[in-house]
């Protein structure tokens, strides 16, 4: 196991975008808006905060690794046939290794988290990486192939991480006494609609990857969701969510513009998510048959996700 394939294994990029996303939702987004409001902490506070929002991230980086890795053990069968050449585990380590693995990467990013929320107070917060945690191996283990289910934990679990950053910020603000302070609309507009932003795209993006790798899950015995429908209605669910996507977005922005002062800059970036939906995702999800058309939607989704997540770093530009 060289650098290279533990980074694999762990899928290494993915886990940046998870930290990115963190960083970005609370010292871009959250700190401009209690900026806004007049809330200022102290030099000492502002650096044990920042540790313990490390540690959270951290946290969240690993478990997310872990679930990385016991969704390749339990997906050996189906990844010799879908990607042969990407196989780690089974190939480059066993998967009693690779358990193992992820046994410690888990139990690692617990406690980390435990020790973050024990630190600051709030213990019972444990619970959001548990719970995410859980899902994770839930969804390798059992849930993947039965229906809607295991994409359904996927998208959850991924819109936990918007969560996980409020839920730290807001109880940091009891402890000072300006909870209030994260509950003016602006503020809940942007929470609601990166929730939804999250889980919306990451159900899309599960749905196309599933048609991707359709004919090695059916070959281990698979039947997730996307499994039990013919290729045409496939399509017609993906082109259909990916419809229900823009009209969220553009009534998202609608609302953005209504209760956001100032940010002309980052509403109008969501637009132009919108006219890359209209003019690439919702004619390749209506026309796609074969699995380079699933494969080019998954990767559509990924990038619009990865464009939003990016666009927080406009709210700062007024």
């Amino acid at each position: 196991m060289n650098l290279k394939n533990v980074w694999r294994l762990i899928r290494g990029n993915n886990l940046i975008f998870i930290a990115l996303t963190m960083y970005l939702f609370k010292y871009v987004v959250i700190s401009e808006r209690l900026l806004i409001n007049g809330v200022f902490y102290s030099e000492n506070a502002d650096q044990t905060a920042g540790l313990l929002f490390l540690f959270i991230v951290l946290g969240t980086v690993f478990i997310a690794a872990a679930g990385y890795v016991i969704n390749d053990v339990n997906d050996v069968a189906t990844d010799k046939i879908n990607k042969p050449e990407k196989v780690i585990v089974g190939s480059i380590i066993t998967k009693k290794s690779a358990t193992q693995v992820y046994h410690f990467l888990n139990i690692t990013g617990l406690v980390i988290s435990g020790i973050a929320f024990f630190l600051l107070g709030k213990i019972t917060l444990i619970t959001i990486p548990l719970l995410a945690s859980m899902m994770l191996y839930l969804y390798a283990v059992k849930h993947k192939c039965n229906g809607l289910l295991g994409n359904l934990f996927i998208a959850f679990s991924t819109a936990l991480v918007i969560v996980l950053v409020w839920l730290f910020e807001y109880y940091r603000l009891i402890i000072g006494g300006a909870h209030y302070q994260l509950n003016d609309s602006g503020f809940q507009t942007i929470l609601a609609g990166y929730i939804l932003f999250s889980f919306v795209l990451t159900l899309l993006r599960e749905w196309a990857k599933d048609r991707q790798d359709l004919a090695g899950d059916l070959k281990s015995g698979c039947r997730h969701f996307m499994a039990k429908r013919s290729e045409k209605t496939s399509s017609i669910i993906l082109f259909s969510g990916t419809l229900l996507f823009v009209i969220f977005v553009l009534t998202w922005q609608y609302f953005l513009f209504k209760n956001l002062d100032g940010h002309a800059l980052f509403i109008s970036g969501f637009f132009s998510l919108v006219i890359v939906a209209f003019i690439y995702a919702l004619p390749l999800a209506l026309k796609a048959k074969t699995k380079a058309d699933f494969g080019r939607l998954s990767s559509l989704y990924k990038l619009l996700m990865f464009a939003g997540i990016i666009a927080m770093a406009l709210i700062i530009i007024n």
